[in-house]
């Protein structure tokens, strides 16, 4: 069906990756407490069912639908992509934070680290943008959000396949940008520092000294309340005492 024919009368759609816990999970309330409708997708479907329930009792008037997946499988990001295309929903807003860190040495590491690294942290939100970014830029209205890093642009010691995915996050971002704008559609990096989350584990720095989970969804949900001729290009959130 064309996509002239399709985006009419579609309800808009917030689709978020990794949206089952941490900075996912405060996005989700971030934009469920603006009023929009949720896409949300993670591997886990019992904690993307948890956190509908907990949504929708706060905020019973959204519509809010779930689509679990692992998206480190081609096969199952081509599912996703399926899955949403069946349904009569315009994705308005694509916010790509599902992402993976492991440290170790270049020379050490497994080949396999690399390629699930650069599929997940950058693979991914390519074959998003491609796709939800097109239907947007025929629509004329959108915004894609990428949950980059400050890894992005400086690299990390002992996680060079990380910095590399996230540099190629960042530089996929910054040529969306200039793709996109002839079609008033908004792009916006989020660059993040240390932020407090699982892939932190135990850790037995003070919780304080990390960038909040929340942080990341206010700076988020602030780009949205601006004059849509306004595009913020890029946050870059660091600790303040880290």
């Amino acid at each position: 069906m064309p996509y002239s024919i399709r985006l009419i009368n579609m309800k808009k759609y917030a689709l978020i990756t990794g949206a089952s816990e941490g900075i996912g999970r405060a996005i989700a309330y971030g934009l469920a407490s603006i009023g929009l409708n949720l896409v949300l997708t993670a591997r886990s479907a019992d904690k993307l069912n948890a956190l509908k329930v907990e949504l929708l009792h706060i905020y019973p008037q959204l519509d809010i639908q779930l689509l679990a997946f692992d998206l480190s499988q081609k096969n199952e990001l081509n599912l996703l992509i399926e899955g949403i295309s069946a349904r009569t929903i315009f994705i308005s807003i694509l916010v790509n934070n599902l992402g993976i860190y492991e440290p170790g040495n270049f020379f050490e590491e497994a080949d396999a680290v690399f390629e699930k690294t650069m599929f997940i942290n950058t693979f991914v939100p390519y074959f998003l943008c491609k796709t939800f970014g097109k239907e947007m830029a025929i629509r004329q209205e959108g915004h894609i959000f990428g949950i980059v890093s400050m890894a992005g642009k400086a690299p990390v010691a002992d996680a060079m396949s990380y910095s590399i995915s996230k540099f190629a996050h960042y530089g996929l971002m910054q040529n969306l940008r200039l793709e996109l704008k002839k079609s008033n559609v908004h792009v916006t990096s989020i660059l993040p520092g240390s932020t407090l989350t699982s892939s932190w584990g135990d850790t037995q720095i003070d919780p304080k000294l990390f960038i909040q989970a929340n942080d990341i969804a206010l700076s988020l949900v602030s780009c949205l309340k601006l004059t849509n001729g306004a595009n913020v290009d890029e946050i870059n959130i660091s600790p303040l005492n880290f």
